[in-house]
């Protein structure tokens, strides 16, 4: 593919999942705007991706020399781990997960409290480094790698008994460097808990950006009959848009994780 429409599809992807961020200024010339604290103005040049790195200018007045100096080597590190390959989805990954690290650093941490489900879809990649997390995570099953114009897709599962155990499956996940700069990472779980003597069925999912697949996926366990169970779809963007294809590559996945793998939930 010529390096023109690759940079072309690699925008309207950009554009049609991060409309928040994304403020095309010339056609090769993009501004990502993450709220008020963070702009990472980016240039492409005529041979991006295929030779020649995207030239970026970033803005942070918010942020003291070292924490802008971090997040600079961050975005260079990302740029080296994708070379040769579109790199802005990864660039979004890496600004969004440290400004969650921000956030979290400064907020502290309460333990009385309990995530929601719609708080988990958001935080609950964060890494976790204790030892208490590590001994109680479940264990996690990986599948192969599955590759379809130059994305790459891998499906992950996990026996679990309650949320705490979906935030641990999630952390520990993310505490592999590749998959928590993935572009998506996309989950659905089902899970039958207790609470005051009362059993209840606890249903989420998140779409992780890739918005729709999150809910097939969730349709599947259900139409299986699987509880007891989480199942994350990792995707890594390689710059050709997919389409539809790409929800029929999750769900296919999804669907042979829980088949392969019966000893990681039962059935309703």
């Amino acid at each position: 593919m010529a390096d023109a429409e690759a940079q072309a599809e690699e925008l309207a992807a950009i554009e049609a999942i991060y409309p928040d961020y994304f403020n095309l200024i010339e056609v090769n010339k993009v501004s990502l705007r993450f709220d008020d604290k963070i702009r990472l103005d980016v240039v492409l040049p005529p041979d991006y991706p295929s030779l020649s790195p995207p030239k970026y200018t970033l803005s942070c007045p918010h942020l003291l020399t070292g924490q802008r100096n971090r997040l600079s080597s961050l975005l260079d590190d990302a740029f080296l781990d994708n070379l040769g390959s579109p790199i802005l989805f990864a660039w979004i990954s890496v600004v969004t997960d440290y400004l969650l690290e921000m956030d979290e650093a400064a907020t502290p941490a309460d333990s009385s409290s309990e995530a929601s489900p719609s708080s988990l879809a958001d935080s609950s990649f964060s890494s976790q480094s204790s030892q208490e997390s590590v001994i109680d995570c479940p264990q996690i099953h990986t599948g192969d790698i599955f590759l379809d114009r130059k994305s790459t897709f891998q499906a992950h599962i996990a026996r679990v008994r309650s949320k705490e155990e979906v935030h641990r499956v999630l952390a520990e996940l993310k505490s592999n460097n590749k998959i928590a700069r993935a572009t998506h990472n996309i989950y659905a779980y089902r899970v039958r808990t207790e609470k005051d003597g009362h059993e209840f069925q606890m249903d989420d999912c998140a779409d992780d950006g890739e918005t729709g697949a999150s809910s097939k996926m969730l349709q599947i366990l259900r139409s299986m009959k699987a509880n007891g169970l989480i199942v994350i779809v990792t995707r890594w963007y390689g710059g050709i848009h997919l389409g539809p294809d790409r929800f029929r590559i999750i769900n296919n996945l999804t669907r042979g994780m829980v088949t392969a793998h019966p000893d990681c939930w039962f059935k309703d």
